[in-house]
C-alpha cells in the first residue's frame, strides 16, 4: 500500500513536468522560430517484479522545419534545411545559435536578432573610394557576378557630366574642335559598351584579354597641289556617312576642319591631320568595335587607306580597358568616374568543422564599411548574401553563416530562442552546402496546437488517475490501521 501510495506520487510529479511541458509548447505557438518540447517519460526500478513508478526521462526539442511565412521584410530570413543562425551576446561575447530569423539592423549598422544579438557571417572585401553621393550623381554601372565560390558586385558612378561638358576650342584659330554633345554621346556609347562587358563577364568569368581600338590613317599625301579653289572638296566615309569638306582659306586649313568633322562623329575618339605628311589618322572610340571608314578622295581621286583593325578582347581584361576608354572620355568632359567593388566569399568549409573565426559580426551600414556617404539604403537577402541597395547601386556586403551539429538534440536551450552547444552536442559545422537561407520569409514554431491541447487532456486525466491511486492507497491503509486496533 505504502508503495503504491509513492508510485501515484511519482507519478504526480511526472505527468506534472509533462503538463508544464505542454503549456510551454502552447504558450510558444506563435514564437518565430520556436521549437517543440516533447517529454520522454521512463519506469523506475522494480521489487519482486513490482514496479516503483515512473520519472521522466529526458526532455527533447523537435528540430523538424516549422512553417513559413512570407513576410516581405527585406530583414526577414529563415532556414530550409538543418542548420541554425550564429549569434553572439555584445554584452559576453559568448556564441548561442537560433532558428529566428527576425533581424534588423543596429543602431551601429550592425545585423542584430530581435533580442540585440549579433548575426554572425563573412563580411565582403571592398576594394575603392568611398563614393560621394552629393558629386558623384550619375549612375554608371552596377553588377552582381556569381561564382561557385563568391559573389562580387561593381558599381560605378561619375560627376555630372552633361553639366561639365565643354566645347573644345582650338586656342590658334578659335575653332570648336569638339563639341560638347559630341562629347556626351562618347560618353553615353561607353557607358553601353562597359556594361555590355559587365553582363559578359558574369556570364564567362575568365580573366581574359583587352580589346584594342580601330585606327585608319588616310594619306593626302599631296594634298596641298590638289585643294586650291572652291571647285576643291576633300572627302572619306566614316561608318554610313560621307563627310566632306570644301576648299576653305588653304588646304592645311581644309583638311584640319575635316579632321574636326570628323572627330565629332559618333564612336570617334579623335582625328587628326598631320600637316607635313598630309596623314589624316582616325581613332574609334569603343575598345573591340571596328567601324567603315574608306573611299578616301580628293575630288575624285583616290588615296591609300591603311588601317589596324580592333581586336575583341574577352573576360575580365575587356571589361577594364573598357572602362579605362569611359575614363578617359570623362575625363575629356571635365567629369570624373569611380568604381566600387566588393566581394563575398560564398564558401567556407562545408560540413566541415567551422573555424569561428573566420566569422564576425556583419556590418551593413555603407558608410562604416567605406563605400558611400550616404549612410541610408535597403537591404536584400537572397541565398544568404547581404545586399544593400541605394538608388540604382547593388553593393554585397556579407554572408550569413549557418552552422549545423552532429547531435542537435543535445543542444542546451538557453531561452529567447537561443541555444548553446555542448560537448555532446560537437562542434558546430558549416551548414552552407546542407542549408538554404530564404529571404523575406520566417520560419514559424512547430508546435502543433491541436497535437499539444490532446496532450494536455490526457496528461491531466493521468495526473487525475495518479491521485487517485494515492487516495486509494490511503483509504487502504487507513482500513489496515482500523484492522489492528
Amino acid at each position: 500500500m505504502i508503495s503504491a501510495m509513492y508510485n501515484g506520487i511519482s507519478g504526480l510529479d511526472s505527468f506534472q513536468k509533462a503538463l508544464n511541458v505542454e503549456s510551454n509548447n502552447i504558450a510558444n505557438v506563435n514564437t518565430v522560430g520556436y521549437k517543440s518540447d516533447r517529454i520522454n517519460f521512463t519506469d523506475l526500478m522494480y521489487q519482486d517484479r513490482i514496479g516503483k513508478g515512473s520519472a521522466t526521462q529526458t526532455v527533447q526539442k523537435d528540430f523538424t522545419n516549422g512553417s513559413y511565412k512570407q513576410t516581405g521584410n527585406s530583414y526577414d530570413v529563415a532556414i530550409q534545411g538543418n542548420g541554425f543562425f550564429i549569434v553572439s551576446d555584445p554584452n559576453t561575447g559568448g556564441i548561442f545559435y537560433t532558428k529566428a530569423g527576425d533581424l534588423k539592423q543596429g543602431v551601429d549598422g550592425k545585423l542584430i536578432t530581435s533580442g540585440g544579438n549579433y548575426v554572425q557571417g563573412v563580411g565582403a572585401t571592398i576594394t575603392g573610394d568611398m563614393i560621394n553621393t552629393s558629386l558623384y550623381t550619375q549612375f554608371i554601372a552596377s553588377k552582381v557576378i556569381e561564382s561557385d565560390t563568391s559573389v562580387d558586385t561593381i558599381n560605378a558612378k561619375a560627376t555630372d557630366y552633361r553639366q561639365s561638358a565643354a566645347n573644345d576650342v582650338d586656342p590658334i584659330t578659335g575653332r570648336v574642335t569638339k563639341t560638347a554633345g559630341s562629347k556626351i554621346e562618347n560618353i553615353q556609347l561607353l557607358q553601353e559598351d562597359y556594361r555590355n562587358k559587365l553582363n559578359a563577364y558574369g556570364t564567362n568569368q575568365v580573366q581574359g584579354t583587352a580589346s584594342t581600338n580601330q585606327t585608319a590613317t588616310a594619306s593626302y599625301n599631296d594634298y596641298a597641289t590638289q585643294l586650291i579653289d572652291s571647285n576643291d572638296v576633300v572627302s572619306i566615309y566614316v561608318g554610313n556617312t560621307k563627310i566632306t569638306q570644301t576648299f576653305t582659306d588653304d588646304a592645311a586649313t581644309t583638311m584640319a576642319l575635316l579632321a574636326e568633322k570628323i572627330s565629332s562623329l559618333e564612336g570617334i575618339k579623335e582625328a587628326t591631320f598631320d600637316s607635313v605628311s598630309g596623314d589624316l589618322t582616325i581613332n574609334t572610340l569603343v575598345p573591340g568595335k571596328n567601324l567603315t571608314i574608306s573611299d578616301a578622295l580628293i575630288n575624285d581621286n583616290a588615296y591609300t587607306l591603311t588601317k589596324i583593325d580592333a581586336i575583341a578582347g574577352s573576360g575580365l581584361a575587356d571589361v577594364e580597358a573598357s572602362f579605362t576608354a569611359l575614363e578617359e572620355a570623362l575625363t575629356r568632359a571635365d567629369a570624373e568616374i569611380t568604381q566600387v567593388t566588393t566581394s563575398v566569399s560564398k564558401v567556407l568549409q562545408p560540413n566541415q568543422a567551422l573555424n569561428m573565426t573566420s566569422v564576425d559580426d556583419l556590418q551593413l551600414n555603407l558608410t562604416s564599411l567605406g563605400i558611400s556617404d550616404n549612410q541610408f539604403s535597403s537591404p536584400e537577402i537572397i541565398n544568404g548574401i547581404i545586399y544593400m541597395v541605394q538608388g540604382d547601386n547593388k553593393y554585397a556586403v556579407g554572408r550569413i553563416q549557418t552552422a549545423a551539429f552532429a547531435d542537435e538534440l543535445s543542444l542546451d536551450p538557453q531561452g529567447g530562442n537561443l541555444f548553446a552547444a555542448t560537448r555532446n552536442s560537437g562542434e558546430p559545422l558549416d551548414a552552407t552546402s546542407s542549408s538554404k537561407i530564404i529571404g523575406k520569409t520566417l520560419e514559424l514554431s512547430n508546435a502543433e496546437l491541436g497535437e499539444n491541447l490532446v496532450n494536455l487532456m490526457v496528461y491531466q486525466r493521468a495526473y487525475e488517475a495518479n491521485s487517485k491511486s494515492i487516495t486509494t492507497s490511503d483509504e487502504f491503509l487507513s482500513i489496515a490501521i482500523q484492522l489492528k486496533k
